[in-house]
């Protein structure tokens, strides 16, 4: 007999031999196998790629399991659907939750963790209806990280080993979580040996093939059941038109009621026979136009003489007034009136049987059956449905559907009443006092070690990076930036990627320092232009529980004071360069105050004589920066109780860092300063080694927090973009306005510094140029220069300088164009 062993084909072995290796084999790689979650989509996605792409592959085991050639195209197309890595993340997200194997803090008030842990070995029993049903049973073991052990049906095995060993052939890692072992149902004490490995089982089929594995296995297996279950109509006096007849006919016809979600009883809301021998004529009626555009299957015998007896017993039975029997001339399909209300089954087929139900009697008739039911084609009236759902859910129904929808699916939809994934799974639970203050995920205690991207992946440009085209397509959040040289840029994020940033600067904040218990916060972000901030502190605090104020940076900074004292505020949430003149215009009111102890900042950097300024002259204790990140990824980094003002840990839960060197794309030696290169791990961005323009430099000694996540130091702009004040600026600009306002084409320096926490802007020129009208000229012709001034942001000067008064580079003697004290002491 042949065997799928680890993966691989074992070809005329004995199966006391195979067994006796298993145990042995999955212990050890419960043990050490421990494959990526995108190591297996990534691999499903190829799979299902290969299946339509090649139109040979898997053709000669559809068509001896019995499918037409037709249908065979069908099955694999089908299994594109489902194997592709957009449709199976979708199914995952919704079943489980994003990143569903990372154990995570589950509030931010409770210092618990867990995470979904797989059963570990998960057994599959599976029926003959369904080609592809072995397999796709064992998708579901495996997304959920359990090594799968397969018993198909008689006639599915060819196909079942087919695939695995394909699976297993695009990903070597994954051939220790397959087993596939088409034992007889017969050979009992081998299969009591296979189920003796497994935590669980899932079991497809009858209540005997149910019966029949519990009957082999401890009461400690968990048996997840899938059995064969029973679907309806029910139609109203209101619902009756011929478009939701016909479509109800295409739910009888399209597989020939092979599947569960097929109809078999059609209930109508009456109590009169006449009303309801007149509905069973107009479903007749239907059946006439729909039939014949759908081909029917071949029927096998046993199953067309239980079509014959009971036809003849319903015949019998109308001879004695007791039913109403509809045939269409070829016997291509029937319908069987039957007056009583009783939920019986159907031999199926096109074989229908309406029966009367009034709505008042639903529970009351069918929730003696309420194991076995699944699915409802529902056809009535707005006014009726509120009702009528409710009876239907309340006697046992787990999907109500739209006639003509019945067999129609949505990804991650639940599966006779539960998720299936919740299924192979258990939720764990963590407590440690061992592990770091406000950790957010165990990820942050784990090396980075592999990358997200291939060998070879050339470095995105900023002038490369492409948004997602959202133009028609729902959920979306737009975050808008002032960009580099005044024109907004759009940020199209996925709200659920939205809710993940705000869940991470929230768990930043955390990090950093913020009590939620006791901190009442007020939110000092700009509301207008700059939206992006504010929105994502306000849900980051809203995801906290903390107290807080969303008031918004408003230039009334007596209304904002106000706040604060009122309100008893004690966080102070916002951009450096505001909150710097909120408290040099409101110095006296807030040193009497003296009750903001915590300032969580974003945007742009604290300089050290700012934070000494508020640390000694107004008490502050905590001064953090919230988080580091960018417009097209969200959150790249966060701060610790250790870090300093420009020092981050990297959000390792979704992000990879590189830093390169500043002249070509090697990586920087450590401690070295480069340029920052950032991949998301979040397969459905798809961006990786993204640069994103900054500075930075790995600090390579532990952190005294415990964590093992990178941890950087920032260290400003790389190449023509500079922060300035709560601005960017683009000096090529400033170049450009020199040269055609005033034809100047000579040496410029700009020195950024901060005087007593005022931001300061030096434009060196040489002493040819007169800098009477520069500020003026430059004011007219680059807003966020003006807007700088005018706000009170910071201060702009223009200085005359020799050649040898320009700020040389260290190596080449090159003048520099930009010198920024902000955080050094150079002079």
């Amino acid at each position: 007999m042949d065997y799928i062993i680890r993966g691989k084909l074992e070809k005329n072995c004995n199966i006391s031999d195979v067994l006796s290796k298993v145990d042995d084999y999955l212990i050890e790689d419960l043990d050490k196998c421990n494959v990526k979650y995108s190591t297996i989509i990534d691999a499903l996605d190829k799979l299902g790629a290969m299946l339509i792409n090649d139109k040979h592959l898997l053709m000669p085991e559809l068509l001896e399991y019995g499918l037409s050639e037709e249908q065979a195209k069908l099955t694999k197309e089908e299994a594109y659907s489902i194997l592709n890595k957009e449709a199976l993340n979708r199914k995952v997200s919704r079943e489980l939750g994003n990143k569903f194997c990372i154990t995570k803090r589950i509030s931010p008030n409770e210092n618990v963790f867990e995470r979904w842990q797989p059963l570990g070995v998960l057994g599959h029993v599976t029926s003959s209806n369904d080609a592809l049903l072995p397999f796709f049973s064992s998708v579901e073991g495996l997304i959920t990280g359990n090594i799968n052990i397969i018993k198909p049906a008689s006639n599915t095995e060819k196909i079942v080993m087919k695939l695995v060993e394909i699976i297993c052939e695009i990903e070597h890692k994954l051939s220790p979580y397959y087993y596939v072992l088409p034992l007889s149902s017969k050979e009992k004490e081998s299969l009591k040996m296979v189920f003796s490995f497994c935590d669980g089982i899932a079991v497809w089929g009858s209540d005997k093939a149910i019966d029949g594995v519990k009957s082999m296995v401890s009461s400690n297996t968990k048996i997840i059941e899938w059995g064969h279950r029973i679907s309806i109509a029910y139609f109203t006096k209101d619902g009756v038109t011929k478009k939701a007849l016909e479509n109800l006919c295409i739910d009888i016809c399209i597989n020939d009621q092979q599947a569960c979600s097929s109809p078999q009883v059609v209930y109508f809301d009456t109590n009169d026979r006449q009303e309801l021998i007149s509905y069973a004529e107009k479903l007749y009626n239907a059946l006439e136009i729909v039939s014949p555009k759908y081909i029917i299957g071949e029927i096998q015998n046993l199953s067309t003489a239980e079509i014959t007896s009971v036809t003849l017993l319903e015949k019998m039975s109308e001879i004695m007034g007791d039913k109403k029997v509809f045939i269409s001339p070829d016997n291509d399909f029937r319908i069987f009136v039957d007056f009583d209300n009783n939920l019986t089954a159907s031999p199926l087929y096109r074989t229908v049987i309406v029966k009367p139900l009034v709505r008042e009697d639903i529970v009351k008739t069918l929730r003696p059956y309420r194991s076995y039911m699944q699915s409802v084609a529902l056809a009535c009236d707005l006014k009726e449905i509120v009702t009528l759902t409710d009876k239907l859910l309340k006697a046992g129904i787990t999907r109500i559907k739209n006639p003509g929808s019945m067999l129609d699916d949505y990804i991650g939809e639940p599966h006779d009443g539960v998720y299936a994934l919740s299924q192979y799974v258990k939720r764990v639970s963590i407590e440690s006092n061992v592990l770091p203050k406000a950790m957010m995920s165990f990820s942050e205690i784990i090396s980075q070690d592999s990358k997200p991207f291939c060998d070879g992946t050339p470095i995105l440009k900023k002038k490369d990076f492409h948004h997602p085209d959202y133009q028609g397509q729902p959920g979306y959040i737009l975050l808008k930036s002032g960009g580099s040289s005044g024109k907004s840029i759009y940020a199209p994020h996925k709200y659920e990627d939205a809710e993940t940033t705000y869940i991470t600067g929230g768990n930043a904040m955390l990090a950093a320092g913020l009590d939620p218990k006791s901190d009442i916060c007020i939110n000092l972000f700009y509301s207008g232009h700059l939206y992006g901030g504010f929105i994502s502190i306000y849900e980051s605090l809203k995801y906290l529980g903390v107290t807080q104020l969303p008031m918004t940076a408003i230039d009334d900074f007596d209304s904002v004071v106000n706040e604060i004292i009122n309100n008893n505020v004690n966080v102070l949430v916002g951009m450096p360069t505001y909150l710097m003149r909120l408290f040099d215009e409101q110095s006296e009111r807030l040193i009497n105050y003296n009750n903001i102890n915590k300032i969580f900042y974003a945007g742009e950097h604290f300089y050290p004589q700012q934070v000494k300024l508020l640390k000694e002259k107004y008490g502050i204790k905590i001064i953090k920066s919230l988080v580091y990140g960018c417009n097209e990824l969200g959150t790249i980094g966060y701060s610790c109780e250790y870090c300093t003002n420009n020092e981050h840990h990297l959000n390792s839960d979704s992000k990879y860092l590189e830093i390169i060197k500043m002249d070509c794309d090697e990586p920087a030696e450590n401690g070295e300063v480069g340029r920052v290169i950032i991949s998301s791990t979040d397969d459905s961005l798809n961006i990786y080694r993204y640069e994103i323009g900054d500075l930075a430099r790995l600090i390579t000694e532990p952190c005294k927090c415990g964590r093992l996540t990178p941890k950087f130091e920032l260290l400003g702009r790389y190449g023509d973009i500079l922060r300035f004040a709560t601005s960017y600026i683009n000096t090529k600009k400033i170049k450009d306005i020199l040269y055609k306002e005033l034809g100047y084409n000579g040496e410029l320096q700009i020195i950024l510094d901060c005087i007593d926490g005022i931001p300061e802007m030096t434009i060196c020129v040489n002493d040819s140029l007169d800098r009477t009208n520069i500020i003026h000229i430059l004011r007219e012709n680059y807003y966020e220069i003006d807007d700088v001034i005018k706000s009170k942001m910071g201060n702009i000067f223009v200085k005359n300088c020799t050649k040898e008064d320009f700020i040389l580079s260290e190596y080449g003697g090159k003048i520099r164009l930009v010198v920024d004290r902000r955080n050094t002491n150079e002079k």
